[in-house]
């Protein structure tokens, strides 16, 4: 590929393996090329590629080390994006990198109309890098200017109209979102000036198909917000309240409700793992109720000690106490689907026989 003009190619993905010895040297063009996709390490390797007509660019870099991120954002954005051989309209990159690199990479997306990042969690992107897409005032301290005569700072990413966050996984219990007052602000200061945004978009979970859209018609959506509201503390207080539900409520909730895609750290069942388990309930059928018993408190004695480290005589107190109150389908289900959901509840019958 490296030397060669393509005038035909309009759409190109490019899975890149690690081979430092053609860095250097790797170049093409593309001058009619719309779609492009890179997929790979290091992001060197885009320095030598040509397309000012692109209008989508999506970016993954395989490197999970923020500082290693961190190098590659920087060269991508201040080579690449800065000296417009890769102008995109529509942008969407996957990088993990620090927060001062992020910052200086946006000044230099001037002309992306669409920009969305994925992030393995909420954290990977923070408040100090959002705030650089606020707009300002030219004197903040004029309090008698009004909001349509008011002169605006020319902000990073002035055309920017569409902007979204997409999580590989949402908020776990013990951590806090603290990014919704600087959601409020980058909208509300780009409603004011001539910078607004047109969409507004997060994915709680990386399987999610349709996204929380916080713009409506141009204007702030307050029912976006109370649902993010929402999200947040479902993913501080849902897993605490799900486990005391019966095991058959808690499959309807985590099996076809939104919940499953907001704010509980649940992965979605793997079907074959679901028909298994489906497969091993319907061969015991034939069974006694205690010798079906037997056959779900077999497997899930071991759990409870195995994975959940739970030892001496609470052990097989637990075990029975969930054979007999619980629908050995369901129990099982939880145990080979959802071993978060099972490991909450037994540490609440812990809890309780302290």
């Amino acid at each position: 590929m490296s030397g060669r003009n393509f005038q035909v190619l309009e759409t190109c993905t490019l899975i890149f393996p690690i081979r430092h010895h053609v860095l250097n040297i790797f170049c093409a063009t593309l001058p009619n090329c719309k779609d492009f996709t890179f997929e790979g390490y290091p992001l060197d390797i885009l320095n030598g590629i040509s397309s000012n007509k692109l209008n989508n660019f999506s970016v993954i870099c395989s490197s999970s080390y923020k500082l290693r991120g961190s190098r590659q954002l920087a060269r991508l954005s201040s080579q690449a994006l800065r000296e417009s051989r890769l102008a995109p309209r529509f942008l969407q990159i996957s990088i993990e990198a620090k927060s001062e690199a992020w910052t200086k990479a946006l000044a230099f997306m001037s002309n992306l109309e669409e920009l969305v990042i994925h992030n393995a969690q909420p954290s990977s992107l923070g408040v100090k890098v959002l705030q650089s897409l606020v707009v300002h005032p030219v004197d903040a301290n004029n309090l008698c200017t009004t909001a349509t005569s008011m002169a605006w700072n020319t902000p990073v990413c002035p055309s920017l109209k569409r902007f979204g966050l997409r999580y590989g996984r949402w908020l776990r219990p013990s951590e806090q979102f603290d990014l919704i007052p600087v959601f409020m602000s980058i909208m509300q200061s780009r409603e004011q000036s001539k910078f607004s945004l047109h969409s507004f978009r997060i994915w709680t979970r990386i399987d999610q198909k349709d996204p929380l859209e916080l713009i409506v018609g141009l204007s702030i959506s307050l029912k976006g917000f109370e649902v993010l509201r929402d999200y947040a503390m479902i993913a501080d207080h849902a897993l605490a309240t799900l486990v005391q539900l019966p095991a058959t409520e808690i499959l309807k909730i985590v099996g076809g409700s939104p919940i499953g895609s907001t704010g509980l750290p649940l992965l979605k069942a793997d079907p074959l793992v679901t028909r298994s388990t489906d497969n091993f309930i319907d061969s015991i059928q034939g069974r006694t109720i205690l010798q079906q018993k037997q056959a779900v408190g077999e497997k899930l004695f071991k759990v409870i000690i195995n994975a959940f480290g739970v030892k001496g005589a609470r052990a097989p107190k637990i075990t029975l106490s969930l054979l007999d109150t619980e629908d050995l389908r369901a129990l099982a289900h939880l145990m080979t689907s959802y071993p978060a959901v099972l490991r909450e509840k037994v540490f609440m019958q812990v809890a309780a026989a302290k």
